[in-house]
C-alpha cells in the first residue's frame, strides 16, 4: 500500500517538471561559477566553433600506410569509418595491456603517432578519485567509524539496564545489536554483550553467507544480504573489507516507521524509538571527548562531496521533528519517556509524512545511521522497470545515457524492444524532463554528480567542423560505449554508497617526436578539468588534502587545460607547437605517472593495495523478481586506431580506448574486480556489448587475453627532438606575403619544402639566419598549402620532419564564412619547459585588446613584465630570457606566467632550470 502511494508521489513531483521544450545539444552548459558548501566551481569555458578542414581516407595518401600489418577487416572498417578500435598485442610475451598508459608508451617507443583520447583522462580521473576515496576510508573514516561505533553501543548497553519501560528496553536491545554487529566487523576483538547474542549471531551469519534476501533477525523484515560481498576496491585489504561490510550495514538497514507489507505496529513503535534513541545519542554524546555528533559528520558529511546525499531519513530529518513532537527538552528525556505511546505514535505519524525515498528498495521507509546516497542514475534505472514498468524487470545503462542527452541510446532501446513495454515512453520523458529541470548548481553538488556532468560531451552527436570520423555512427556507437564504460568505473568506486536501485635498459639513441593528435572533444577535458579542480577545492574543505594528492590534482588539471587548448586549435585548423606535440608524444609517461599513487597513505598506515590493472566491475540494479543484477564492466584497454590529418598529411594515429561490457549475473554472485579480471583472462572471455562492432574487430583470438602485462621501453632514457614551426600571419589570401617562423630548437634544420594549393611538385625554400621566411603567394590560388621542415637529430642516422599546413584564402576583399578565425583567448603553455636560458610564450586574441603578460615567482612577486599594451587581435609569441624587470638573471625554479585582457585571465607554470 505505501509503495503505491509513493509512486503517485513521485510521479507528481515529476510531472511539476514536465515541459515540451527541445533538450540542447548537451543537457546542462555551466559558464559562471556556482558557490557549493565544498568550494566554487569554476568552469572551463569553449568558445570555438569547430571548422576543421574535411578530408577523405585514401591510402595512396597516408603516409604511415605501411607501418601497420591490419586484417582485411581491419583496413576495411578504417577507410569506411575513419577508426577502427581491437584487441591485442604485437609481443611474444603479452597477449594485451594492463593499463591505458601501456599502449601510449608502446607508442612513443616504436614512433607511431600517437592519438589522445579522452577515454584515457576520464580513466585516469577515476583513478586518482578511487585512490583518494580508497585513503581516505582506510586511514581516516575507518578509525571514526570504530570510535562512533563503540560510544553508540557502550550506550545502548547502558540504556538497555536503565530503562524500565518495556518498549524502551526493547528498543535499546534493538540499538546494541545493531551497533554490536557493525562493531564485530571492524574488530574481531569488538564485544559482543550476552544479551544481544540470539539477534547478533544469526545476523552475522546472513552477512557471511551474503546468498539474497532473507528476513533480518534484528529488523524483522526482508533485506538484501547479497550486497553484503564485498567487492569494488574494498577487496584490497582486511581494514578496506571490515569498513565496506559495517558500512554497507549502517546505510542500508532501516529503523522502519512505516509497517508496509510484513511489520506490525509494535515492531514499527519499537524501531521508531530506537531511531530516536540514535538520535538523541549523536546530539548529546561525547566520545574522548570529541563531541560524537562530529564524528558522525566527519563520516557522512566528506561522502556527500563523493557521492550524495542519504536518500532515506537520517539524523538531519529526525532532530528538528523529534523537538516539534517531544518539546524542547526532548535531548533530556529518559528512554522511558520517549517511550510515551501517545508523543510515539504521533511522531510515528509525522515521520511517515516526511519526504519518501525517491528510489525503490524493498526496505521499509525509515531511519538509517548513515544512509545510502540518492544519485540520478540509480533514480532513472529505479523509475524505467517494475513498477513504474510493470513488465520491465531489468534496466541497461543505455537508459541512463539516454536521459542525459544521447538520442542514440534511445535509438539502440528502441531496437531492443524497450519501448514495447507498458509506460516505458513515458517513464522516460518523465526522466528526461526532471533532468532538463536540474538547475545548473545540481551538476556540481557533489563529484559524482559532477562526473555525470563531465560524460554529456560525449552524447551529443558531431556535426561540420569536426573530424569526419566524428561524424558518422560509428564513433557515436563508440562514445556511448566510452560514456557507459566511464560510468561504470564511477558506480565502481562507489558501489558502496550508492543506494541501488532495484524491482526489487641502457641509454639509446635520440629521436625525433612525432606528431601526434587529441581527440577534439575540448568541452569535455574542459569540464573534467573543472572537475579535477573542484575536487581539490573539497578535499581541502575537509581536511583530505595532503601535498602529495594536490599535486596529483594539480598536475591532472593543468594537462587537461593544455589538452583542451590543443583540442580547440586542431578544430580551428591552428599548427600545433612543438611543445603541443611533445605533451602528445609523453602522453603514456604523464598518464604513468599520475596513475602512480602508492603514496595516497598516511604515515604509519597500512598502505592501500592499489592494482595496476584497469579491468573494474560493478553491480549497478537488483531484479529481486528474477534473482539477478546487472553488472557494468571496463575491460584490458584497447587499441583505437584512427586517420588523422597533420600538418596537411594524412597518418594513422593510435590511442588508447575503453572495453565496455553489460550482462546480467545471479544475485548470489555480485562479481569482484579479481573474479572479472579472471573471467577476461579465460579461453571463452566475455564480449563486449553488441552495438559496439561496428567500430570494434575483435582479434585473430576473438578477446581471447590470456596474458596481459605492462609495456616496459625497449629503449630507455631516449631524447626526443623536434623542430617547428609557426604561421605568424593570420588568415592569409591568396597573393599575401605569408610570415613563417622556425624554430630550431637547438637542431640544425637544413631544408624547407612548400607545397602550394593543387601543385603536386615540392618547392624549396631557403632558410634565413633569422629563421623568419617572408613566403611570396603571388599567383597561387586559393586552398590549403602544406609546409615541411627537415632537421638532423643528434646521435641518430635519421633526421626528423615537422609538417604544417594553412589556408590561403581567396582575395575578394570578403570574410569567407568558413574562413578560420581566432574566437577565443588564449594562452598557450611555454616551449622548451623546462628552459635555459629563453622560452617561448604563445598568446591569442580574439579581438583588439589591452592585454598584460607578467612572470611571477611561487611567492606572487611580479618578476618580469613582458607585455602591457593595446594589440589587435591574432596570434602572438614573445620570448623571456629569464630575467628580471633589472636585467638581472633569476634563480632556477618554477615561475608563472599570467596572461589578463578584457576581463579575461590564464595562468601557466614553466620551470627554469639553469
Amino acid at each position: 500500500m505505501r509503495t503505491f502511494t509513493r509512486i503517485i508521489v513521485s510521479t507528481s513531483f515529476l510531472i511539476f517538471f514536465l515541459s515540451f521544450t527541445a533538450f540542447p545539444q548537451m543537457l546542462a552548459d555551466i559558464t559562471e561559477d556556482i558557490n557549493t558548501r565544498f568550494g566554487t566551481y569554476h568552469p572551463y569555458l569553449v568558445t570555438v566553433t569547430p571548422q576543421m578542414d574535411t578530408f577523405t581516407v585514401d591510402t595512396t595518401h597516408i603516409l604511415n600506410w605501411g607501418q601497420f600489418n591490419f586484417t582485411p577487416t581491419q583496413k576495411q572498417t578504417l577507410i569506411q569509418n575513419g577508426f577502427f578500435v581491437a584487441p591485442g598485442r604485437d609481443d611474444p610475451i603479452h597477449s594485451g595491456y594492463f593499463e591505458i598508459y601501456d599502449i601510449y608508451k608502446e607508442c612513443k617507443d616504436q614512433g607511431i603517432p600517437i592519438f589522445v583520447t579522452t577515454d584515457a583522462l576520464l580513466h585516469t580521473y577515476h583513478i586518482i578519485y578511487d585512490a583518494i576515496l580508497k585513503r581516505s576510508e582506510q586511514n581516516l573514516f575507518f578509525s571514526r567509524l570504530l570510535n562512533l561505533t563503540a560510544a553508540m553501543q557502550l550506550h545502548s548497553v547502558d540504556e538497555y539496564y536503565q530503562a524500565t519501560d518495556t518498549l524502551a528496553q526493547n528498543a535499546a536491545l534493538l540499538n546494541a545489536a545493531y551497533f554490536t554487529v557493525a562493531g564485530y566487523f571492524l574488530d574481531p576483538n569488538f564485544p559482543v554483550p550476552a544479551f544481544t547474542s540470539f539477534l547478533v549471531q544469526p545476523e552475522i551469519s546472513l552477512i557471511q553467507a551474503h546468498q539474497g534476501f532473507a528476513s533480518s533477525p534484528i529488523f524483522g523484515y526482508p533485506e538484501d544480504y547479497s550486497q553484503f560481498k564485498v567487492r569494488g576496491h574494498y577487496t584490497g585489504n582486511d581494514t578496506l573489507k571490515n569498513y565496506f561490510i559495517s558500512m554497507m550495514w549502517y546505510g542500508k538497514m532501516s529503523f522502519a516507521c512505516d509497517p508496509g507489507i510484513s511489520l506490525t505496529i509494535d515492531q514499527v513503535r519499537q524501531a521508531t524509538l530506537a531511531a530516536l534513541l540514535n538520535v538523541r545519542a549523536i546530539a548529546t554524546l561525547q566520545s574522548g571527548g570529541v563531541p560524537v555528533r562530529d564524528e558522525w559528520e566527519s563520516i557522512y558529511l566528506p561522502t556527500v562531496f563523493f557521492v550524495g546525499r542519504a536518500d532515506d531519513l537520517h539524523f538531519y530529518s529526525y532532530l528538528p521533528l523529534a523537538f516539534q513532537v517531544y518539546g524542547p527538552d526532548f535531548l533530556s528525556l529518559s528512554a522511558d519517556s520517549l517511550a510515551n505511546l501517545q508523543l510515539l505514535d504521533q511522531f510515528i505519524a509525522a515521520a511517515q509524512n516526511l519526504p519518501d525515498p525517491l528510489i525503490n528498495v524493498s526496505a521499509p521507509k525509515g531511519w538509517r545511521f548513515m544512509g545510502q546516497r540518492f544519485l540520478p542514475d540509480s533514480y532513472f534505472l529505479d523509475q524505467l522497470v517494475w513498477p513504474f514498468v510493470p513488465t520491465r524487470y531489468m534496466p541497461s545503462g543505455l537508459d541512463v545515457m539516454a536521459v542525459l542527452g544521447s538520442a542514440r541510446a534511445e535509438e539502440l532501446l528502441n531496437q531492443m524492444g524497450a519501448f514495447a513495454h507498458t509506460n516505458y515512453a513515458q517513464q522516460l520523458t518523465l526522466m528526461k524532463n526532471y533532468a532538463n529541470s536540474l538547475p545548473d548548481s545540481a551538476w556540481v553538488q557533489t563529484l559524482y554528480w559532477n562526473w555525470l556532468y563531465c560524460l554529456m560531451p560525449m552524447l551529443f552527436p558531431k556535426g561540420s567542423g569536426y573530424p569526419p570520423y566524428m561524424q558518422n555512427i560509428a564513433w557515436t556507437h563508440k562514445e556511448l560505449a566510452d560514456a557507459l564504460a566511464s560510468w561504470g568505473e564511477l558506480r565502481h568506486d562507489t558501489i558502496l554508497y550508492v543506494k541501488q536501485s532495484g524491482s526489487y635498459v641502457g641509454i639509446g639513441p635520440d629521436f625525433s617526436a612525432t606528431q601526434g593528435f587529441v581527440e577534439p572533444n575540448p568541452h569535455l577535458f574542459a569540464r573534467l578539468a573543472a572537475l579535477t579542480e573542484y575536487t581539490r577545492l573539497g578535499l581541502n574543505n575537509w581536511n583530505l588534502l595532503t601535498p602529495f594528492t594536490e599535486t596529483k590534482l594539480m598536475d591532472l588539471k593543468d594537462l587537461l587545460l593544455n589538452l583542451q587548448s590543443i583540442a580547440e586549435k586542431e578544430l580551428t585548423n591552428q599548427t600545433l607547437t612543438a611543445g603541443e606535440y611533445l605533451t602528445i608524444l609523453n602522453i603514456g609517461d604523464t598518464l604513468e605517472q599520475l596513475a602512480s599513487l602508492d603514496d595516497l597513505t598516511i604515515p604509519g598506515s597500512t598502505a592501500v593495495n592499489d592494482s595496476t590493472q584497469m579491468p573494474v566491475i560493478a553491480d549497478v540494479h537488483t531484479d529481486g523478481i528474477n534473482n539477478k543484477v546487472l553488472e557494468e564492466g571496463s575491460g584490458y584497454p584497447l587499441n583505437i586506431y584512427v586517420v588523422n590529418e597533420i600538418g596537411g598529411e594524412l597518418v594513422i594515429t593510435r590511442g588508447a580506448a575503453y572495453a565496455y561490457y553489460e550482462f546480467e549475473q545471479p544475485i548470489s554472485n555480485r562479481l569482484t574486480d579479481e573474479q572479472w579480471r579472471q573471467m577476461l583472462r579465460t579461453a571463452t572471455p566475455p564480449v563486449p556489448v553488441s552495438w559496439t562492432s561496428n567500430y570494434l574487430i575483435p582479434g585473430s583470438n576473438g578477446f581471447y587475453n590470456p596474458n596481459p602485462g605492462h609495456y616496459f621501453y625497449a629503449v630507455e632514457n631516449a631524447s626526443y627532438h623536434m623542430a617547428s614551426l609557426s604561421l605568424l600571419t593570420p588568415n592569409p589570401q591568396a597573393g599575401d606575403t605569408v610570415a613563417i617562423e622556425v624554430h630550431p630548437n637547438g637542431l640544425n634544420v637544413y631544408d624547407l619544402e612548400i607545397l602550394p594549393p593543387g601543385e603536386t611538385v615540392w618547392q624549396s625554400h631557403p632558410i634565413p639566419p633569422n629563421n623568419l621566411v617572408a613566403l611570396s603567394t603571388s599567383g597561387w590560388n586559393p586552398g590549403k598549402a602544406k609546409v615541411r621542415l627537415y632537421y638532423d637529430i643528434p646521435n641518430s642516422p635519421s633526421g626528423g620532419v615537422f609538417r604544417m599546413a594553412f589556408r590561403l584564402w581567396q582575395s575578394s576583399g570578403l570574410e569567407p564564412a568558413n574562413r578560420a578565425v581566432i574566437t577565443h583567448f588564449g594562452l598557450d603553455q611555454n616551449f622548451p619547459n623546462p628552459f635555459n636560458p629563453r622560452t617561448t610564450i604563445s598568446y591569442r586574441l580574439p579581438q583588439k585588446s589591452r592585454v598584460e603578460l607578467v612572470v611571477y615567482d611561487l611567492l606572487g612577486q611580479k618578476v618580469r613584465t613582458l607585455i602591457d599594451g593595446v594589440k589587435p587581435a591574432g596570434t602572438y609569441r614573445v620570448q623571456w630570457d629569464g630575467r628580471d624587470d633589472a636585467g638581472r638573471e633569476v634563480a632556477s625554479g618554477v615561475y608563472i606566467y599570467r596572461l589578463e585582457g578584457n576581463g579575461w585571465t590564464e595562468n601557466r607554470k614553466m620551470l627554469l632550470l639553469r
